[in-house]
């Protein structure tokens, strides 16, 4: 209560900031179970999953930039970017595979299999370290 008997107003930012990393914490839990899942398996469901997670995370900081730290915000959004680019590069490997692999010969799609190997080694090598 405040001197005058009324009942004091609460901090809109903190309010807000505490909202935001109430919405954010299952998104990061999830993130971080793709990518740990990942290190056994590139699979494309996985890196589509992780990629939805990231772009869900970069939404709600999207959503909430007017109250929260410039540089944290601009930090975490690039951040967010980098990871599902590195998993976007994998997962575009994967739908090219499935377009041509009615029409294609078997050498071609060998090719395209063996890029598509090496992206997803260097993709879950960059997403664990990051």
């Amino acid at each position: 209560m405040t001197s005058d008997g009324s009942k004091p107003l609460p901090d809109r930012d903190a309010l807000a900031e505490s909202s935001c990393a109430i919405y954010a914490s299952p998104l990061v839990t999830e993130a971080i179970g793709q990518v740990s899942a990942l290190r056994d398996d590139a699979d494309a469901e996985k890196l589509h999953k992780l990629r939805i997670a990231l772009r869900r995370l970069r939404t709600l900081l999207w959503a909430y930039r007017p109250i929260l730290d410039e540089k944290f915000d601009n930090e975490q959004r690039a951040l967010f970017k980098f990871m599902a680019n590195a998993a976007g590069n994998t997962r575009d490997w994967d739908i090219l595979i499935k377009l041509v692999e009615k029409d294609s010969d078997q050498a071609l799609l060998d090719a395209f299999r063996r890029s598509r190997n090496e992206t997803a080694e260097k993709s879950a090598e960059t997403l664990s370290n990051a």
